[in-house]
């Protein structure tokens, strides 16, 4: 099944002020109910006619789609805006650089056997330093993993600079990058969380430190 990315974008109408505006007016409205039927018929009445119209106008306005990308295959990597640039990654490896404000698609490339992010939500997701893009590429075989590996690759172009591979069965996490470390973690058992070892990568490189 093929996925799309589809950025929306409200019509200017409808302001902070506008949403303020209503709401103002529905909590109006709900302490005109409470009041005596003697003290509050007309208002409560006007009140509620003024909410209808204003909530009717704003469920008239239309979100149109400012831009939208075909994948052409299904998402593994959901999109991830990384300093101004979006990126996403299909379930084949395939990983992709578009621009947030037109969609159109700055660079594409092979980054291995698939995303898989763990049961934390966060394994792959990709981070920026230094001109470069870190991501973990990898798939998951049962309770073992299948092809993970660490990638960087060039910010402008998507050019692999290096990687770095565990054992066929292992997994790979990517932590993050700081203070010159690309930092990962290896377990190679999904249930057990055995053989967890933490390793510091050169950004430069690759190259364990």
């Amino acid at each position: 099944m093929s996925a799309s990315l589809v950025v929306s974008r409200m019509p200017s109408p409808l302001t902070r002020r506008d949403a303020l505006r209503v709401g103002g007016l529905a909590i109006a409205a709900g302490l005109a109910g409470c009041s005596s039927d003697s003290e509050n018929s007309p208002t409560t009445t006007s009140t509620t006619t003024t909410r209808a119209n204003e909530t009717t106008s704003a469920q008239s306005l239309v979100v149109h789609a400012a831009w939208a990308y075909d994948l052409s295959g299904k998402t593994a990597l959901p999109p991830t805006l990384v300093d101004g640039t979006l990126f996403a990654g299909r379930a084949d490896g395939q990983f992709v650089a578009l621009d947030p404000a037109s969609g159109d698609k700055t660079w594409s490339t092979d980054a291995g056997e698939g995303f898989f992010r763990g049961f934390g939500g966060f394994g792959a997701t990709p981070t920026a330093s230094d001109g470069r893009i870190y991501l973990v590429s990898g798939a998951q075989a049962g309770v073992a993993g299948r092809g993970f590996k660490a990638v960087a690759l060039d910010a402008e172009t998507g050019e692999e600079r290096w990687t770095h591979s565990v054992d066929e069965r292992s997994f790979l996490t990517l932590l993050g990058v700081r203070d010159g470390h690309v930092l990962v973690a290896t377990n190679d058992d999904l249930l057990a969380n055995e053989g967890e070892e933490l390793r510091s990568l050169d950004p430069a490189t690759g190259d364990v430190q």
